[in-house]
């Protein structure tokens, strides 16, 4: 029986080589040995986590930078633990090496604790920030497959490296199909 999409130059994706890792994963354990399985920010969270990281940049010392630090890692846990609620829940449940490692896989924001350069200046030179990339653009390309009813379903469901690898395969195949 032949294929469906034979013909359509749709059979591409057989031959299509898939990437085996599109973004890096960890695992954290909380104090009371709760393992967290720690990947990129879904949008929906990664917008929230980006406006409280712009406070870390115009902190005004280690101490202020450190605090804001904490409540960005607060605001990972709504997609990872979301009976983490505050601040201070964080804080009882794990150390600041911990919070560093999450803040490193889910937005990507490197802090090396032995370092002698300051926290802040480390935030500052890790972070991203939405003035990099057009998401709006982003998102209607993705949008456009009409897997999603809506953004909001689309932002709740997808980390930007997921964005960024469909749109690459979305990208290729549809240079494909035009050659």
């Amino acid at each position: 029986m032949a294929h469906p999409f034979r013909g359509l130059g749709l059979s591409v994706w057989y031959t299509y080589i898939v990437p085996t890792e599109i973004y890096k994963t960890s695992i954290i354990e909380l104090f009371d040995g709760t393992e967290l399985y720690i990947t990129p920010l879904k949008i929906k969270y990664l917008k929230l986590f980006l406006e409280e990281f712009e406070n870390v940049k115009t902190s005004k010392n280690d101490d202020e930078a450190i605090n804001y630090l904490s409540k960005c890692a607060t605001i990972t846990m709504r997609q990872y633990y979301p009976s983490i609620k505050t601040q201070e829940q964080l804080e009882d449940n794990i150390d600041m090496p911990t919070i560093y490692k999450l803040l490193d896989y889910s937005a990507g924001i490197k802090i090396n604790e032995k370092s002698e350069e300051p926290v802040k200046e480390q935030a500052k030179e890790s972070g991203s920030t939405w003035d990099e990339l057009d998401l709006a653009d982003l998102e209607a390309e993705v949008f456009l497959l009409g897997i999603w009813k809506d953004y909001d379903e689309l932002e709740s469901s997808m980390s930007m490296p997921e964005i960024m690898a469909t749109l690459k395969v979305k990208r290729d195949l549809t240079l494909c199909i035009k050659n």
